[in-house]
């Protein structure tokens, strides 16, 4: 019992002088004496409003072994809470008691904008090559009411996005995000939260475009607009903040454009690039743009840099990717008597993808030399690049096509984003994957339910009755067998299986309500429209 403790006897006997002197006849005097952990933490005050609906308290005659009890749950919670996450929203500790709930709000769950990172200006920065690379990414915008489904993007964004470019060899560049105003402050709490600590990455409440180009000095209002604030809190329709991030930095950035060749690169929410990417796309670039010619002219930059006259922009594409699926196709159900295929598989599944007709979004780069008229329109129809464009030569004395075509050269070309394997944090897949290549990913494409276009998205439902479909399925196992095996996520996009599996389990649990927002979500502005992805989303939901 509490009387047969030395913590009681000195209750006691304090208790005894508190009687004895109405001076002292005051609960918080006693509590001060008690609790001085918490006082400091709270304040008298909060402390005092925290302690005045306690029921175990009474603020004439406190039970000592109460108050020694209520001490000890406060200083063990006090010890639980002594680190304190600064990352995202919980800069505050708890200090409320497991007995005592409800008295006061949990800091932890409420939402703060993180710390301004240190201002990287451009001209301040170490470059290994005399360009502006900027990666440009968007979540959620004009669907900001569409909780389940922006929810389940960021799983997507946490998983591959935000975990490879955090891990880029190299990190000269600047991540511009642009999301929704409107965005819920939960949701906002934990976009901003994924991104703490990196300073090269602003993010921008906008639903403005992002195909303005860099150098376009009547483009970006929404980040260069006189109006707009730094970490702003203001989430209104239509108004324009930075909430996280310096405009300074995009500043120098775009004025460094104007002089020197750029890269704009694209990068969905829910993919993910190798670590070595930025790496491997600016060397290249380097060595295509910054050289003589064939003829053995050059155009020099203000900055000194020479450019080949005969190059004025292309397009980089990215060949060797991974493709992670919601689901695993070749999973049978339980029932072994059809082909069904599954929708349980606790970590989805990954196939190699190469040599495809289009040119895929993640890692999509436009590249130009300075004084060139940049335009998206390119870059819009991903799809209808290869259809559209010549493909560029990689030998520039044998390239007759584009070389000596100048009117060809100057309206652009597009070529593949070559993997060096000399190039720190490039690998390749151990006993390929595909037979007759080298395997090196570049890129991860999540292909789920959230997917606007529902392009290659497996689906559960239908049957497998041919040989040919098959022996497809069986080389689609295979192959993830070995990407699962090689830690693909890990070592070459930077992420983890733990969490793919997390957020999987997380996208499986709200599944039907992911999909019907998809649904509503379709035709929305800025988003595809095609009656195929209204129809897969729609079987998903009856299935």
């Amino acid at each position: 019992m509490a009387a047969s403790t030395p913590f009681a006897s000195v209750a006691r006997s304090h208790h005894a002088r508190r009687r004895s002197d109405p001076s002292r006849r005051s609960g918080l005097h006693c509590l001060r004496l008690v609790l001085p952990l918490a006082i400091l933490t709270l304040g008298s005050c909060s402390l005092w409003i925290l302690l005045a609906d306690s029921k175990s308290i009474n603020s004439n005659h406190p039970d000592p072994s109460e108050i020694i009890a209520l001490a000890a749950t406060l200083e063990t919670t006090q010890q639980r809470h002594t680190r304190v996450v600064t990352s995202g929203v919980t800069a505050t500790p708890n200090l409320l008691p497991p007995s005592l709930p409800g008295t006061l709000a949990d800091f932890r769950h409420q939402p703060r904008v993180p710390l301004e990172p240190p201002v990287r200006l451009w001209n301040q920065s170490k470059h290994d090559y005399d360009l502006v690379h900027v990666i440009l990414t968007r979540f959620q915008q004009h669907q900001a009411d569409l909780e389940h489904l922006g929810r389940a993007r960021w799983e997507l964004f946490r998983t591959f996005c935000a975990p490879s470019l955090r891990a880029q060899t190299n990190q000269q560049f600047l991540w511009i995000l642009r999301v929704d105003p409107d965005l819920s402050p939960a949701l906002k709490r934990d976009l901003l939260r994924t991104v703490d600590g990196m300073d090269n990455v602003l993010v921008v409440a906008s639903n403005g475009s992002q195909e303005d180009g860099l150098r376009n000095p009547h483009g970006n209002r929404d980040i260069t607009q006189p109006n707009v604030s730094n970490n702003s809190s203001n989430n209104t329709t239509g108004s324009t903040s930075v909430w996280y991030g310096s405009v300074e930095t995009f500043r120098s950035y775009q004025e460094a454009s104007q002089t020197r060749m750029v890269l704009e690169t694209n990068l969905d929410a829910d993919d993910g690039l190798a670590v070595s990417f930025v790496e491997t796309l600016q060397r290249q670039a380097d060595a295509t743009f910054h050289t003589t010619s064939h003829t053995g002219t050059t155009v020099e930059s203000d900055t000194g840099s020479s450019f080949d006259p005969n190059i004025a922009w292309r397009i980089y594409c990215v060949n060797h990717h991974v493709t992670w699926q919601f689901w695993a196709p070749w999973r049978k159900t339980n029932d072994d008597t059809n082909n069904d295929r599954s929708t349980v598989t606790e970590r989805g599944s990954l196939e190699a993808q190469h040599d495809l007709d289009i040119c895929v979004t993640p890692g999509l780069t436009w590249a130009s030399r300075p004084r060139t008229p940049q335009t998206f329109k390119y870059m819009r129809w991903h799809w209808r690049i290869r259809g559209t464009l010549p493909r560029c030569s990689d030998d520039h004395e044998n390239n007759e096509n584009n070389k000596n075509n100048r009117t060809t050269a100057l309206s652009g070309c597009w070529s593949y984003v070559r993997p060096v394997q000399t190039v720190e944090g490039t690998s390749s897949v151990s006993q390929s994957v595909l037979s007759s290549v080298d395997f090196s990913p570049l890129a991860i494409r999540a292909r789920t339910p959230t997917s606007a276009g529902m392009n290659d998205v497996a689906t559960v439902g239908g049957t497998v009755s041919t040989s040919t479909a098959r022996a497809k399925l069986q080389r689609q196992q295979q192959q993830d067998d070995l990407l699962w095996r090689d830690n693909v996520a890990e070592t070459i996009f930077g992420g983890n299986t733990t969490t793919i599996v997390e957020a999987r389990e997380n996208m499986q649990t709200h599944l039907v309500d992911i999909v019907q927002d998809a649904l509503q979500g379709q035709c929305t502005k800025g988003h595809s429209c095609h009656n195929k992805s209204k129809l897969a989303l729609t079987r998903l939901l009856e299935q």
